[in-house]
């Protein structure tokens, strides 16, 4: 609008002069050719500063003479002013100067403005003969020339008034065609300014504008972009300085992620220029532009081009895309939330939204919930609650763990959490809200509680019983406890619990003051038929039985009305030591209905209350019977000695003292290893350790005595341990077997000697072979130390290492049989010889299989030439048929032979000999013996030595 009223408005010429208006040379041709025409002088003097602008037939008495001399030409200037002042637009002035000739101005005005005076003139009117007088005199004023003065004078053109009137009035229109141009010009230069200005305006615009905006023509050619154009397309400096539409293009082209469609689309809005296009445009490199295009048409429905805006929408995109999968995640999530959701309107509350939880915790199905209100689906108990609610909302916004009742379909209450918080539909406020089902929880919280409750109860029972082994403090204790736990009047015991029995008694009852005891403790009283039932009713059952105001049973008979009871409960216990007794607790204020919790609270201190009497019950029978059983130990054979979880002794009688030579008060409170050889010790604390465990049995101990002497128990220990399975102690029982020792140690040295004969005869034997074969010496001694080592690196027991090292000794016994000189032949010997020599396992087995041995000692001679794979001699046996003793011996014998000289040869050496058994291994020996072999001499560096 602004735009417009400046264009349209009348232009003012107030910084202009003709001069800048018109092209004076045209002037001044058009000047030229009026005074050859007309013979008219003429002249525009500009109206502002006097400087003449054009001028044609000026004559000379005015130029040489007027003009150019100071004082007439203030005469010029004079009579220039007067008609400047007498002039107005359309309007001429004709006026005889002070000089004394004839002038007519015709002002020139441009947009309201005088801006120049055209003159016609200096002239004489026809018939007006000129004052040649009064020139002679202007000249001899002014100091002219005379002659040259008046000569000038003579050429002033002479017209008549009718063609100063034609000439005038053709000087007004070209007078007022020079104003049109000027002003037509005046409008050019404004119109010219006021395109800059909206230029500028326009550029300006672009550039501030966020979108890249084109401007074509009609011939589909750019005419104007913006930089944002140039940068969100990233055309080419180069391109964007030649202009050219083609290069653009491609630019554009070359970035696009579907060019085609792209141009496409541009072949159609040229087709169609009045089309508006709206869309979105793809590029190569993920950006999204939108695009705007409309069409431009001037007033008259003139197409002029088109306009395009692109903008940069791709992190819009992103945005949208983001929350539209955030839509989707909150839509998800709070289907598939197992926590009972629902979105409601906070204005009325009607429910907009819930999800599968909701339905399933409220029994609602979501069709039947969305539209409706909370009170409509029956959720709010009532509209306070959901006021409530909605109160809360709107002053706090949101909530936290709000714990809340509301109602299911079906009308049961359920209990909840609830967390909501506001959201806004459509420019509408509605509460997100979670809600937990606690009602489970509720109840296990109350079950909790109660289960403390009953842990507490009986906390203070289990003290009460605890400390003391007095029946009546404890029972008066409990009693007092039971009352405070369940507000009864009274509590009591009653003995024996027995509906066959002549008479019961109330054995101990506590009661409040105000219901004092009806009957004398342990009063006798006869069974009657109601109390028989009592009886009868309570044994049947484990659990308590309850009587009068809601129970199966009534209060009948004449005990209720002497107890002045309006209900009880009750429970029979049995001891282990005695007969059943009756636990009962009576309410005589009220007709009392007794809860589940407290019957199961009863119940459980009732079977507490059986415990403590089967306890202490059998306590006082153990008093009674501990004299009888102090004579039985003090007098028994076996020596008893018992000590505390501390190794202290804690009882010993009357025998274990005598056998350590002590009196029993001297034992007493000391470790038993203070009676025992200090080497002895360690052993016997591994001992307790073991019985700790719970590991225990006969063994010897042996003890040194008051006199210093040593004494030889067998010891038959067990642990003793409380009802927690803590070690408490140890038990144990003692013989006397100092004898007896005496006499195996008689024994032993006995074998001793001989064992000792026995390898006295199996050296004198080995001896004999030897002597026969002297190039053996040594051999069988050697095979025995090394087969002996083979066993112990195998992990064979001491009686498996003696009997192998036996067996090695007289492995080769039976070449006693073998002439000597075949044994000691320094040649190769025949196969009749080889046989002869194979005949020795044989015959070695033949002479020790009579003799008693132990161990396998004669299988082993015979077996000791056998191989694993059965190519072995004399019965070709083979694996595990080959007894393992002689396995061994057979590997020790060949690495032995092959170290040492024999008569055919000489010795090859300890490292073949291992080379030999390695490649056999598995095939001809015993792969663990080989194995045990290889590690002795490689890793423990044997030695025959």
């Amino acid at each position: 609008m602004l735009v417009t009223n400046r264009v349209g408005s009348k232009p003012a010429a107030d910084n202009y002069r003709l001069a800048d208006l018109v092209d004076l040379s045209l002037i001044q041709r058009m000047v030229d050719a009026h005074y050859r025409a007309a013979g008219m002088p003429m002249g525009i003097i500009d109206a502002l500063d006097g400087s003449i602008l054009v001028g044609a037939g000026w004559q000379e008495i005015c130029v040489k003479f007027h003009r150019a001399n100071p004082a007439s030409l203030r005469r010029c200037e004079e009579s220039d002013n007067y008609i400047k002042s007498h002039l107005t637009k359309g309007k001429t002035c004709a006026y005889k100067c002070a000089n004394g000739l004839w002038d007519i101005g015709i002002p020139i005005i441009v947009a309201n403005r005088h801006l120049a005076t055209m003159f016609l003139g200096q002239f004489f009117y026809e018939g007006e003969f000129p004052d040649r007088e009064f020139f002679k005199q202007q000249a001899h004023g002014f100091g002219y020339a005379m002659d040259d003065y008046l000569a000038a004078l003579d050429r002033v053109p002479v017209f008549s008034h009718e063609k100063v009137d034609y000439i005038l009035a053709y000087n007004n229109a070209l007078a007022g065609f020079i104003a049109d141009i000027a002003e037509h010009a005046l409008w050019k230069i404004k119109a010219d300014k006021e395109l800059r200005f909206v230029n500028a305006v326009l550029k300006a615009q672009q550039e501030k504008s966020l979108d890249g905006i084109l401007v074509v023509n009609d011939k589909q050619e750019m005419i104007s972009f913006n930089n944002n154009f140039v940068k969100m397309w990233d055309i080419p400096p180069h391109i964007v300085e030649s202009e050219s539409n083609e290069q653009a293009m491609r630019s554009v082209q070359r970035i696009l992620a579907h060019p085609d469609k792209f141009m496409a689309l541009i072949k159609s809005v040229y087709e169609h220029p009045d089309r508006t296009i709206f869309g979105e445009v793809a590029l190569k490199d993920g950006r999204i532009f939108e695009q705007y295009s409309a069409p431009m048409f001037g007033s008259e429905g003139t197409y002029y081009g088109r306009v395009w805006y692109f903008r940069d929408i791709t992190e819009r995109k992103r945005a949208e895309e983001t929350l539209k999968a955030s839509q989707q995640l909150f839509s998800t999530i709070f289907h598939i939330s197992p926590v009972a959701m629902a979105i409601t309107a906070l204005d009325d509350g009607r429910i907009y939204e819930v999800n599968g939880a909701f339905e399933k915790l409220f029994g609602i199905a979501r069709n039947e919930a969305i539209g409706h209100t909370s009170l409509e689906t029956g959720v709010y108990k009532n509209a306070e609650e959901w006021q409530k609610l909605a109160r809360a909302m709107c002053e706090q916004g949101t909530l936290h763990d709000f714990e809340i009742t509301l109602k299911r379909k079906d009308g049961s209450p359920i209990t909840g959490v609830m967390s909501a918080t506001q959201i806004v539909i459509g420019q509408k406020r509605h509460i997100l809200s979670a809600l937990v089902d606690i009602t489970g929880r509720k109840r296990i919280e109350e079950e909790r509680l109660a289960y403390l409750r009953f842990l507490e109860s009986m906390d203070r029972v289990n003290r009460a019983v605890q400390g003391t082994n007095d029946l009546e403090k404890i029972m008066g204790d409990v009693f007092e406890i039971m009352l405070s736990i369940f507000g009864s009047d009274s509590a009591w015991l009653v003995y024996p619990c027995d509906p066959n029995a002549s008479s019961w008694r109330v054995q101990m009852e506590r009661t409040r003051p105000e219901y004092p005891c009806a009957l004398e403790p342990e009063l006798e009283m006869p069974m009657d038929p109601d109390t028989a039932k009592v009886f009868q009713t309570t044994r049947k059952v484990e659990c308590p039985v309850t009587f009068g105001n809601g129970s199966d049973y009534p209060l009948a008979g004449e005990v209720p009305k002497r107890f002045q009871e309006q209900s009880r409960i009750a429970m029979t216990l049995y001891p282990k030591a005695d007969k059943p007794w009756l636990l009962g607790m009576r309410q005589c204020s009220y007709p009392r209905v007794w809860t589940q919790d407290e019957k199961s609270l009863f119940q459980e201190i009732g079977r507490r209350l059986g415990s403590v009497l089967t306890s202490l019950l059998i306590f006082r029978n153990l008093q009674e019977s501990e004299t009888k059983y102090r004579r039985i130990v003090d007098t028994a054979n076996e020596g008893i000695w018992m000590i505390g979880e501390d190794l202290k002794t804690t009882f010993i009688n009357t025998r274990m003292a005598e056998i350590l030579g002590y009196r029993a008060e001297e034992i007493d409170g000391l470790p038993m290893a203070a009676f025992m050889f200090e080497e002895d010790v360690p052993d016997y604390l591994r001992k307790m350790e073991d019985c700790c465990k719970r590991r225990f049995g006969n063994y010897e101990r042996r003890f040194r005595r008051k006199d210093g002497q040593m004494v030889w128990t067998m010891v038959s220990a067990a642990p003793i341990f409380d009802d927690g399975k803590h070690f408490k102690g140890s038990f144990a029982m003692f013989t006397d077997i100092t004898e007896r020792k005496r006499m195996e140690e008689e024994l032993q040295a006995s074998y001793g000697k001989l064992q000792r004969s026995f390898a006295g005869i199996i050296n004198a034997i080995t001896m004999i072979v030897e002597t026969r074969d002297p190039y053996t010496a040594g051999h069988q001694k050697r095979v025995s130390l090394l087969a002996t080592a083979m066993a112990e690196e195998l992990g064979l027991p001491d009686e498996r290492l003696h009997n192998i090292g036996i067996g090695a000794s007289l492995h080769d016994i039976g070449k006693i049989y073998v002439p000597a000189e075949i044994l000691s032949k320094p040649t190769a010997i025949s196969p009749l010889e080889r046989n002869i020599i194979r005949l020795h396992p044989q015959g070695g087995y033949d002479i020790l299989k009579n003799i008693e041995f132990p161990w396998s000692v004669a299988q082993i001679a015979l077996q000791h030439q056998e191989r694993f794979d059965g190519s072995g001699y004399p019965r070709g046996l083979a694996g595990n048929d080959i007894l393992f003793d002689a396995r061994i011996v057979s590997v020790a014998d060949v690495v032995e032979a092959m170290t040492f000289n024999r008569p055919y040869r000489e010795a090859i050496g300890k490292e073949k000999a291992l080379e030999e058994i390695a490649k056999g291994r598995g095939i001809l020996y015993d792969p663990d013996a080989v194995d045990a072999c290889i590690e002795l001499f490689r890793d423990k560096n044997f030695s025959f030595k």
